[in-house]
């Protein structure tokens, strides 16, 4: 980690649920340490995910998801992360599912939920020499 990576977090759940997901999130990262612009403090790291959210909705539940093609995931990214899963899947109940793809093949992070998971492909691009 530390150069650019793709990535998604996905959760699904009640409206009211994902609410106070978004609600939680916006207030740890008000909370948190740091400059906002640096994606190396926790605030950062916050404010870049937020940043990042769509919505989409089915007649009963909805999903958001946050991600980008090229993000600097430097610490504390992984345990910010992990209080997001830990927070909607043990507090709210809810399914949550993460996907980094680091620029090498060996650096990648999945975490799939109960039903819910990121599908992704590598590709083959041209030799850089």
């Amino acid at each position: 980690m530390g150069y650019n990576s793709q990535w998604k977090l996905a959760v699904q759940g009640p409206q009211k649920k994902l609410e106070k997901l978004i609600v939680w999130m916006s207030e740890r990262a008000s909370k948190a340490d740091g400059d906002a612009n640096r994606c190396d403090s926790e605030k950062g790291v916050w404010v870049t995910i937020l940043a990042k959210s769509t919505a989409t909705a089915t007649d009963t539940e909805k999903m958001m998801v946050w991600g980008d093609p090229d993000t600097k995931c430097y610490p504390p990214w992984d345990r910010v992360i992990q209080d997001i899963l830990s927070y909607a899947r043990d507090e709210l109940k809810i399914d949550a599912a993460y996907a980094r793809l680091g620029e090498s093949i060996n650096d990648t992070e999945f975490d799939n939920g109960d039903s819910l998971y990121i599908p992704y492909t590598f590709e083959l691009n041209d030799p850089e020499a």
